[in-house]
């Protein structure tokens, strides 16, 4: 099952035993290289837009064998659905479920870290805030930081935890994304002439991977 699909059906059921396990399989490598087979697979969708108009006119054999690699392109893009941001499930009246998956999440790590936590009002609040001010991050993404943050990444706990520590925590992540996305656009340009060693250019990409990780 891919990993988004396991992690939403967990949290639809609320169990904590299999939210466990969806978000073991997950790290922010895999989450990227999931991004990038959706971009290919969208990219190769509406390749094949194209292709069919061409042959509904010209050859009309064709577009039933175009139409068939339609069909099974956006079946593999289903896999993906989850994997959406925090914004967009607030740009479409849908703040309230991802408020509430989020809450599922903290409550997840909180009972991990066996440290003193939050009440039911401060991890509403918390998770308001994460979908607020993290809207270009998915919420993969929180699972991932949040596990990070059991596993010690981002420094020892110490006290009672609360929603500064998990903001803490998502801006240390998205310093990570940040960093994966510029390498990734570094190897893709290694042919272009001064793409990866000009400080303005790298300037002005990481900007540009800042905003979408930093975006509403």
């Amino acid at each position: 099952m891919p990993l988004g699909i396991a992690l939403d059906e967990a949290l639809t059921k609320g169990n904590n035993l299999p939210v466990t396990k969806a978000i073991a399989r997950l790290s922010v490598e895999q989450l990227e290289r999931d991004r990038r087979e959706v971009d290919r697979l969208n990219a190769e969708l509406e390749s094949l837009r194209a292709s069919w108009r061409w042959a509904n006119e010209n050859n009309p054999e064709e577009c039933e064998r175009i139409k068939q690699r339609g069909l099974a392109v956006k079946d593999r893009l289903m896999e993906f659905s989850a994997q959406v941001t925090l914004g967009h499930y607030r740009r479409h009246n849908l703040e309230q479920q991802i408020v509430d998956e989020i809450q599922l999440l903290i409550c997840w790590a909180l009972e991990h870290l066996n440290l003193p936590g939050m009440n039911e009002e401060q991890i509403h609040g918390a998770a308001y805030l994460i979908v607020n001010l993290h809207g270009g991050l998915r919420k993969e993404d929180v699972a991932v930081a949040f596990k990070n943050a059991i596993s010690g990444k981002y420094g020892p706990l110490y006290g009672k935890i609360d929603s500064v520590d998990l903001l803490r925590w998502l801006d240390a992540y998205k310093v990570e994304l940040d960093e994966i996305r510029m390498k990734e656009h570094d190897e893709k340009h290694m042919a272009t002439k001064g793409s990866q060693w000009d400080p303005k250019v790298n300037r002005g990409l990481r900007a540009k991977f800042h905003n979408m990780n930093h975006g509403n």
